[in-house]
């Protein structure tokens, strides 16, 4: 069993990295250490595979905790994490034996894949705590190979990546791209994951994004078919969002848009009924764009949000994003 020891003065992010821990009990465990001091004493007391540490700690900082255990402890595997806007100059993570560097704010999905490939941990297994689509985008940008086994109640399918690409799917008596539409509409899918892919050839031509997208789609025409219970027609889009939900500061993704609301995919935990001051990022946006929303239902994969009166320069700023 790989431990782990993650170190960060943001008590705020402790419950996150605590619940990273324990979803992967099966695979590895650990600690949180609020700072730098209190990770040495833990280094010295019991023996540690990961060290994952924020640079800017207080008093002890994580460059100097690094180089403590570059020193001391020359066999534990190192990860940095950064935030930006604090201004951490001067840092060599090569010179520090520093494995990856993570900016904030931080991609759970992100640094747990970084935990296994730092820890040779690619047995495979059960993905927990990441939507599927958010765990594909992950496997492409990672380049991954691999077969993913997907299930939802009674029913199985299977994607196939090799070095990123989706190059294959089935389920039941579908293959190809309308299989991977498919499984990728499912609400409450159980992800496993074996690393040695079944697949090689490509049978899918289509990019990942596209069949997301086009997945989504199907998803919502499928559930509105027969019925119109809006009064606006949604447009598929792909915005970057800033909200805050109990003092935590987050950035997602608008997956659709209308006149009336939107669709924002996460895991971020929200409560229905909760009102949102919501932050739009586009390249279609000449100025800052901020909305605020009731969050109006919650599923597996993220959730849809109404706006509240919009004037009509935040209603010409809308359709902008639609465009």
């Amino acid at each position: 069993m790989k431990r782990i020891l993650i170190v960060d003065g943001d008590a705020g992010l402790h419950d996150s990295f605590s619940h990273l821990l324990k979803s992967h009990g099966t695979h590895f465990k650990g600690e949180v250490a609020p700072s730098g001091e209190e990770a040495l004493r833990l280094i010295e007391s019991r023996a540690f595979d990961l060290l994952i540490t924020d640079l800017s700690l207080p008093r002890m900082s994580g460059k100097e905790l690094l180089a403590y255990a570059r020193e001391k402890h020359p066999e534990l595997k190192l990860i940095a994490m950064r935030d930006p806007r604090q201004g951490v100059n001067g840092f060599d993570a090569a010179s520090l034996g520093v494995t990856a560097l993570l900016e904030k704010p931080l991609d759970v999905s992100g640094l747990t894949e970084k935990i296994f490939t730092s820890l040779n941990l690619n047995c495979g297994g059960q993905v927990r705590g990441i939507s599927l689509s958010s765990f594909l985008q992950m496997l492409e940008l990672e380049e991954k190979s691999c077969t993913l086994t997907v299930s939802e109640d009674d029913r199985v399918g299977f994607l196939h990546m090799q070095q990123g690409h989706l190059v294959a799917a089935e389920t039941g008596d579908l293959r190809g791209v309308d299989a991977a539409y498919r499984i990728m509409g499912w609400d409450q899918a159980a992800i496993e994951i074996d690393y040695i892919p079944r697949k090689h050839d490509r049978e899918i031509q289509e990019s990942l994004m596209n069949i997301l997208m086009e997945s989504q789609r199907r998803k919502d025409e499928s559930e509105n078919q027969g019925r119109d219970l809006r009064r606006f027609p949604r447009f598929t889009c792909m915005v970057a969002v800033d909200y805050d939900i109990n003092d935590w500061s987050c950035q997602n993704l608008v997956r659709n848009i209308s006149l009336g609301g939107a669709y924002i995919e996460t895991q971020d935990p929200i409560t229905v009924g909760e009102i949102i001051q919501m932050n739009f990022s586009s390249a279609n946006l000449r100025n800052h764009l901020s909305v605020s929303a009731k969050v109006v239902r919650r599923d597996a994969n993220g959730f849809g949000v109404q706006f509240e009166t919009l004037d009509r320069q935040q209603i010409e700023m809308v359709k902008l994003l639609m465009s």
